[in-house]
Formats: C-alpha cells, sequence, structure tokens
C-alpha cells in the first residue's frame, strides 16, 4: 500500500481486534482514483482494505463493521453488488 497521506496508520491492532482507518481509491503505487469510474474507486478502496487487514494477520472473512461513505444514494446499486462479491 502507499504510505498514508497524513499522521495516522491504515491499521491498529488493539486486544486481538483489527482497527482500520478510513481507505480512499489510492494504489500501491500511490495513484488518486479520483477521475476513475466508480466502479474502480470501490475495487481500489475494498483491495485497500483488504490489504490492511491481511498486513494485520486477519482477513476480510472476520469484519465485525464496515462503514461506507458514498456521493450518492444512486451509487448503492453499483457498490452493494461489489461489495456482495467482495465480502
Amino acid at each position: 500500500m502507499a504510505p498514508p497521506g497524513g499522521h495516522y496508520s491504515h491499521a491498529t491492532v488493539a486486544n486481538g481486534l483489527v482497527f482500520v482507518s478510513g481507505q480512499l481509491p489510492i494504489t500501491p503505487s500511490g495513484d488518486l482514483l479520483n477521475q476513475a469510474s466508480f466502479e474502480a474507486q470501490v475495487k481500489q478502496t475494498l483491495s485497500n482494505v483488504q490489504a490492511v487487514l491481511e498486513a494485520a494477520g486477519s482477513d476480510v472473512t472476520r469484519l465485525v463493521q464496515v462503514r461506507v461513505y458514498i456521493t450518492s444514494i444512486s451509487h448503492w446499486p453499483i457498490f452493494n453488488q461489489i461489495y456482495k462479491e467482495w465480502a
């Protein structure tokens, strides 16, 4: 993953739980996909979440909560389909 863009870490482990910071559609090489399609942004962001979890010794099957912010409710069906295939 690209290094964090600020003074934070991608994840913290406490008492066996992995707390993942907010993730964005940024490639491992640091390219921001803000001009990419919504689908590409979602896939990159979820890929980042997966990478953080795996680096911390966890995986998506152990997720307890996922909070998602999207810019328009019209994107929800697309996001929901991609998320369903990912999780």
